[in-house]
């Protein structure tokens, strides 16, 4: 029996956040379906009994105890990712702790952390898990001797949320006063150094039906009212994985070294044994406040994430054009969505507050 497309999306996702989700994932599905010449059938629902023959997308990474109840065995079942546990597909895991005996959950993967660390693949900065927010105060200090400024994080967030740069001791003070101790303890706060003139470059692989992509993104910024927003993604696609790009010489010093620092995390994330059919890791470049440049990875996306509606167009162009090896394209999130939709932009999302499209480019590259 050939297997079916469901989306599967997690309880307690908010509104509108979850009108949003459910609508952009189910387009998504539909092609990841097309891919793989399987029917889509919609959201999972508790009714479904026959787990066997489901291929998973998620809204979210999944744990393992839950991974295994949807009858997910191996990659090739889902569209993202299954971890352990919850803390290793955030932010927390990028950074060390201050101290060896800096509290921390058990399930804190100490090693992994001083390892990347020491391959030079994050930016400067500290994990905090202590509720007191002394250690965040010593964090700060240090990072600021070291000649940096300082950012805030929440290790769970995304597309730019949770975050701000910190200016002084008072500041720190006013910030972290926000956060209840029991959340600090559970999900940590990051301490990071602040880059200025900075971009986002994406790097990262998915493997669907048993073939390999990998794909090199540049992030679209918009601001709006003093805030930047995720406004989608400028992609490049390529037929295979990312040890493929890893061997490739790219003209662009910048590009090569976001491939390098993507498919060394990727590697290092198997010491924590997860299942991977779609990562993402975000490298962030820019200047520090001592004007030297830096580069390392900010976040990891083991799920659908902001560029996969580019993704998807992309994998189905290359499926059908055997002599190309990559494609360009393009999604685009417009949160005042009263223009025309782009000609020959495929819509997403379609929402009074939100609309997301994506779509091929010219470009390609033909043997």
């Amino acid at each position: 029996m050939k297997k079916e497309v469901v989306t599967f999306t997690p309880s307690g996702i908010p509104e509108p956040y979850n009108t949003y989700i459910s609508e952009r994932n189910a387009n998504v599905g539909g092609h990841l379906a097309k891919i793989q010449g399987i029917e889509f059938t919609g959201e999972y629902t508790d009714s479904q009994l026959d787990t066997k023959h489901k291929y998973y997308v998620p809204a979210k990474t999944l744990q393992s105890e839950i991974a295994e109840e949807l009858g997910i065995r191996t990659s090739q079942d889902l569209y993202g990712g299954v971890v352990e546990h919850h803390i290793f597909a955030t932010k927390a895991i990028l950074h060390p702790t201050l101290y060896p005996n800096s509290p921390k959950p058990n399930v804190y993967p100490a090693n992994f952390t001083t390892r990347i660390v020491e391959m030079g693949l994050v930016l400067p900065g500290y994990t905090t898990f202590d509720p007191s927010f002394n250690e965040a105060q010593e964090i700060f200090n240090r990072l600021q001797q070291q000649g940096f400024n300082v950012r805030l994080k929440e290790p769970d967030q995304s597309d730019g949320d949770g975050q701000l740069r910190v200016a002084d001791q008072s500041d720190l003070a006013k910030t972290i006063a926000r956060y209840h101790p029991e959340y600090v303890v559970c999900k940590g706060i990051v301490l990071e150094a602040n880059m200025e003139e900075a971009t986002t470059v994406s790097v990262g692989q998915t493997t669907i039906a048993g073939r390999d992509y990998s794909h090199i993104a540049f992030q679209k910024d918009i601001r709006d009212k003093g805030r930047t927003m995720y406004g989608g993604a400028v992609m490049r696609i390529f037929r295979k994985g990312l040890d493929h790009l890893a061997r490739n010489h790219f003209q662009e010093s910048h590009i090569a070294i976001a491939v390098q620092q993507s498919y060394q995390m990727y590697e290092a994330y198997g010491d924590l044994d997860p299942k991977l059919s779609r990562a993402s890791f975000d490298i962030l470049q820019g200047y520090d406040a001592r004007g030297n440049f830096s580069s390392g990875v900010t976040d990891q996306t083991f799920r659908l994430g902001g560029s996969s509606p580019a993704e998807v167009l992309a994998i189905e162009y290359l499926n059908t054009n055997p002599n190309a090896d990559f494609i360009d394209a393009e999604v685009t999130l417009d949160y005042d969505p009263k223009l025309p939709i782009e000609k020959l932009a495929e819509v997403f999302l379609n929402q009074p507050t939100l609309r997301i499209t994506a779509k091929l480019m010219e470009n390609d590259k033909r043997t």
